[in-house]
């Protein structure tokens, strides 16, 4: 897919500045403009063919042209100049194509073995790229106008989701297998929604706020920059996870899901998961993995499982803070194998307990700590798409413990 930018920003004078190895291609295939340090080591190529003027080196391409060069966006690309006394030096860099003016601007940089060969080429460490504050803020400029774009592009892929996720709420309902009727489903998605996503928006739009601030000092401040752009990935990570779990609803309701079985060693996915959980953890807790057989393999879907036994030994850590540490027990009978997980934190209310593997459903008691309430319901379909079982028993302020049934063969 090629990497479109709605505008080029620069004039020659700024160009010169930023890229002083540059050639502009329009979409005859006609170089528009040189780079002043390209032309010292190469010519003047403005008006002629860049195919007569350049090869392309990295990668092979038998049919050279415009839109040939478009696919070839924002990869690395080695060229070769074919004309001048230095038509054996490669130049690397990369092509990033303008939409608006349907235009191609390559950038790049001789590629040399030593300072000495510069004086061959009659070329100065001053004919290089080099740093100003005006260079400065237009790379902030230009990066504004990609987070701009790619936000908005954001909020259309969001609402689109949300919209079909609307259309077809009486399919979720169905495959859900929900007790309550069409519109405290919908109530409970719509809250869900407006609270869920509506918080990394907002935050995103508060950084680019700060952001077009700081472009207006009369020295913009790249670290303060920087933090704002960090926080705006975060929070689009944030979002990317709320959407992959939405997404996993859909995938059941249109029965795109299938259960892979493959020969599995149980106990080195369980370990693996708590090897990554614990390394995020804030109060250094762990989890403890007892196993009667830690070789055994089962059939099972390696990626099925590690979404199944996240979800829960997750849930042990996040909701037993400042508790000991949660035990995770593997039991191997003659026909099934038991996996028992055990924290000792807040506990299930007693009343609620029927609800708890209901989609969007969040304990009275779970109010202040984060979630989303679709982690039980997408483990609870796993293990079914794997003919096994889930059950619970808990007691709160004292321990939880789930039971995971899987069939050996």
């Amino acid at each position: 897919m090629v990497t479109k930018h709605s505008s080029l920003l620069f004039n020659n004078s700024h160009l010169n500045i930023l890229f002083p190895f540059h050639v502009l291609i329009n979409k005859d295939f006609i170089i528009e403009a040189c780079g002043k340090s390209m032309k010292k080591f190469s010519g003047d190529h403005t008006d002629k063919l860049f195919s007569t003027c350049f090869q392309l080196i990295r990668p092979c391409e038998e049919d050279l042209n415009f839109y040939t060069l478009c696919n070839l966006a924002n990869q690395l690309l080695l060229l070769k100049a074919l004309n001048g006394d230095s038509s054996a030096i490669i130049i690397k860099g990369e092509i990033t194509y303008f939409e608006k003016e349907q235009k191609l601007l390559f950038t790049g940089t001789p590629w040399f073995n030593a300072v000495e060969e510069l004086k061959t080429f009659k070329l100065m460490i001053s004919d290089f790229p080099h740093n100003n504050p005006t260079v400065d803020l237009l790379h902030l400029l230009k990066t504004q106008e990609i987070i701009n774009q790619d936000l908005n592009q954001l909020i259309i892929t969001i609402n689109g989701q949300k919209n079909k996720l609307k259309n077809g709420e009486e399919q979720i309902l169905i495959t859900l297998k929900k007790e309550r009727e069409l519109n405290q489903l919908k109530s409970n998605f719509i809250s869900f929604a407006s609270h869920e996503f509506k918080t990394p928006l907002a935050c995103i739009r508060s950084s680019i706020e700060l952001i077009q601030i700081i472009l207006t000092e009369p020295l913009p401040q790249l670290p303060r920059t920087i933090k704002h752009l960090n926080n705006i990935e975060l929070e689009v990570d944030q979002l990317s996870k709320l959407i992959d779990e939405v997404l996993i609803i859909g995938k059941q309701d249109s029965n795109i899901f299938s259960c892979k079985k493959v020969p599995t060693n149980l106990y080195a996915v369980i370990q693996n998961i708590i090897n990554t959980i614990t390394q995020i953890q804030d109060d250094k807790r762990s989890v403890t993995l007892i196993a009667n057989d830690t070789s055994r393999l089962i059939m099972a879907d390696p990626h099925l499982l590690n979404q199944i036994f996240n979800n829960i030994i997750s849930n042990a850590l996040k909701y037993s803070k400042g508790k000991k540490q949660p035990v995770v027990t593997i039991m191997y009978f003659k026909n099934e194998v038991q996996i028992i997980i055990q924290d000792f934190g807040i506990g299930i209310p007693s009343q609620q307990q029927a609800e708890i593997f209901q989609a969007f459903f969040r304990a009275e008691n779970t109010n202040q700590i984060e979630g989303t309430g679709l982690g039980l319901f997408i483990t609870k379909n796993f293990i079914e798409l794997h003919g096994g079982s889930i059950s619970f028993k808990s007691l709160p302020q004292k321990d939880t413990i789930f039971t995971v049934g899987l069939i050996l063969d």
